[in-house]
């Protein structure tokens, strides 16, 4: 699939109201840019998923920094995929809305957890103060996503890290995606 300006950040399977909240299943082609990130060990006989990530251009995908593969392993990007089958986790790719949260409120609800978390500027949160809705493990590398007002949706940031999932006060952490734009403007040599 060739991605140009024009259809980069457009979902061209979804009509614009045709989304599922709530942590429920997507519909196929929700989420084009959704990758499923594998690792594969010994000469590619064995994958496992490893993570999530986001098809940023058309050669490059990010993930978690901690995606990292293993000795003697290396990561399979794989595009397309949304049925899986998998011990313990949804056999289709899941979405949920989260709100983005501010920084400062984000630090006093972990602090209010009992955390001496701090939420550094090249980080962002999203969550619930209930803890409603999360990201959780496994789903780290994987897009958070906000829709513009002209329909196309932008990369906010990747899913990074959290304490438990969906717990009160204790909301999803995502790597900051315009923190990281001059390096990755510098890496795939697109603005």
């Amino acid at each position: 699939m060739i991605i140009t300006p024009v259809e980069c950040g457009v979902r061209p399977l979804v009509k614009k109201n045709g989304r599922i909240v709530g942590g429920k299943g997507s519909t196929f082609g929700e989420w084009p840019w959704q990758v499923l990130v594998r690792e594969a060990t010994w000469l590619g006989l064995f994958t496992k998923n490893k993570c999530g990530g986001v098809l940023i251009t058309q050669r490059h995908v990010i993930t978690a920094a901690h995606c990292q593969p293993g000795f003697l392993a290396n990561l399979v990007a794989v595009f397309g995929e949304y049925d899986i089958s998998g011990g313990g986790v949804p056999s289709v790719l899941q979405e949920v809305q989260v709100p983005v949260i501010e920084n400062n409120v984000c630090q006093e609800m972990f602090h209010t957890a009992g955390h001496a978390k701090t939420i550094l500027s090249s980080f962002l949160c999203a969550g619930y103060a209930n803890g409603q809705r999360d990201s959780c493990e496994g789903d780290s590398g994987g897009p958070l996503m906000i829709e513009r007002e002209d329909g196309h949706w932008v990369l906010a940031g990747t899913v990074s890290h959290g304490i438990k999932c969906a717990a009160p006060y204790l909301p999803g952490v995502y790597m900051r995606t315009t923190y990281y734009k001059p390096w990755l403007q510098t890496i795939t040599g697109v603005a």
